[in-house]
């Protein structure tokens, strides 16, 4: 039975995902700062160079403004280069409207914490993946997070704590600032 990485990587088919980005731009054109963001991720998976921390780029704007097409044609690129993605939400119904998107919580492990639960410890929460899931994202080189702002500083301190030493990795953000509960 292949790990879930083997599968993964099995199933990226560069042919399909050019095929499919190319479907995605002519159907949805970026604007100027699509665009813009587009080419940075371009220049960031093209750059072989040996990296010693972590890339990071935020897609911010308010619902409707295209950040959902962006993320998705951001998820072909990676794969039309043969390389692995991998795309998460904050909430489940967000990540179910990806192919192949699992809410940050599942992706990375980390724990779900509820207000009033007796857990008042200062102490950071760790993510705590299986260790088939560890070596998925030990291997990819881009995570997109979609609603990411409404995630808990916790969960992204530990989640950046836990791949630390997968120093290739590119983390793309969406969201809106704006729509952080209170």
């Amino acid at each position: 039975m292949p790990t879930e990485l083997e599968e993964r990587m099995n199933n990226i088919n560069i042919e399909e995902a050019i095929q499919k980005l190319n479907i995605l731009n002519t159907e949805y054109p970026n604007n100027i700062e699509q665009q813009d963001f587009m080419n940075r991720i371009e220049t960031l998976l093209d750059d072989k160079s040996p990296q010693t921390k972590h890339r990071y780029i935020c897609l911010h704007g308010q619902g409707g403004a295209g950040k959902s097409v962006v993320m998705s044609k951001v998820s072909t690129l990676v794969r039309s280069k043969g390389l692995l993605g991998l795309d998460c939400a904050q909430t489940n119904l967000v990540a179910n409207s990806f192919e192949n998107c699992l809410t940050a919580h599942t992706l990375l492990g980390y724990p779900v914490i509820e207000d009033g639960d007796g857990n008042d410890s200062e102490e950071k929460p760790d993510c705590r993946p299986s260790i088939e899931r560890m070596e998925l994202l030990s291997n990819a080189v881009l995570i997109n997070w979609d609603e990411f702002f409404s995630a808990a500083v916790d969960h992204w301190e530990a989640a950046v704590r836990l791949l630390k030493n997968n120093t290739n990795l590119i983390w793309c953000f969406y969201g809106d600032s704006r729509q952080i509960a209170p």
